[in-house]
């Protein structure tokens, strides 16, 4: 479009990332063996809300950390600190880029610890208006939420992030078979690490207040789709004897599914696969399986 305009005489550069001023680079440095730029948590905010001045509300946070895995042939990650409020779009926080997780997590996490902790103190002011400001959850999966906590991993013996419940190693899992009642964590003993069994060493948002407990929200996708409703299809494909169903019942399961492929509604984000593609089922198709399709065509096969 560029080439078009300046054959009509318009005077504009050929390049596109020259018209919008395109940074020829990042101004990063290097820290946690990899290269780390700080946008920061006020710039964010304050950039929506420039957009609304009438915002009178609190600005309450939701924070995302996560690993991104950017390419398939090399360990090269992302590690974002992402933050959303209001109806605000989710603003990056910070960036981190290397061949592995930033460690150790005290340098990785210390701009926005510092950060946070000011603005606990002090607020943002806004139209002359002081805002309160707090953190309403921290949104992680499983393995991020135990990077940053400092605790042990899923696969622990003590790796439940809300009671003290023991697992035990049966056929190569953790399992854990105890229904008997347990003692529930809480954000107090958590801060003054009192679980040697489950926390590492004492987590850099300790310093921030946050409820590193009851905060750390435990995602539906990972927990639910991607982890119970996973596992327990797979069990029934290819498990043990005990739960494994016969060739013939797994071969009808997949044709009912099939049958129902393009006959669902436009609100379903997907129409069903075949068990044969479950390896490569996607967190909505477990959840629509779970909700929707599961309970229509496992009739008469499941008891």
């Amino acid at each position: 479009m560029l080439a078009i305009l300046r054959k009509h005489g318009h005077n504009l550069p050929k390049d596109v990332r020259t018209l919008l001023q395109t940074p020829c680079f990042v101004d990063s440095k290097k820290k946690c063996d990899g290269d780390y730029i700080y946008y920061g948590l006020e710039s964010g905010i304050r950039k929506y809300l420039e957009q609304c001045p009438t915002f009178t509300g609190a600005v309450i946070l939701d924070i995302n950390i996560d690993g991104v895995p950017l390419f398939k042939s090399s360990q090269m990650q992302l590690w974002p600190i992402l933050a959303k409020f209001d109806k605000s779009e989710p603003f990056i926080v910070s960036l981190f880029c290397g061949n592995g997780k930033p460690e150790p997590v005290e340098d990785y996490l210390q701009d926005f610890v510092q950060e946070l902790v000011d603005l606990q103190e002090k607020g943002i002011v806004h139209e002359g208006i002081q805002l309160e400001f707090k953190i309403n959850a921290f949104i992680c999966d499983s393995s991020a939420r135990a990077f940053v906590n400092c605790i042990k991993g899923h696969n622990a013996y003590q790796a439940c992030e809300r009671c003290e419940a023991l697992a035990s190693h049966v056929d190569g899992r953790m399992v854990y078979t105890d229904h008997a009642p347990c003692e529930k964590r809480t954000d107090e003993r958590f801060k003054t690490v009192q679980y040697t069994s489950h926390q590492k060493k004492p987590t850099p948002l300790i310093k921030t207040g946050v409820g590193c407990v009851s905060q750390f929200v435990l995602d539906y996708m990972h927990v639910v789709c991607l982890g119970a409703v996973k596992r327990l299809l797979t069990f029934l494909i290819k498990g043990p004897v005990e739960c494994k169903l016969p060739r013939s019942s797994v071969e009808e399961l997949s044709s009912r599914l099939m049958a129902l492929r393009g006959k669902m509604p436009s609100e379903f984000a997907r129409q069903p696969r075949s068990l044969v593609d479950l390896d490569r089922w996607k967190a909505t198709e477990f959840r629509q399986f779970l909700l929707y399709t599961g309970p229509v065509v496992l009739k008469d096969t499941v008891r």
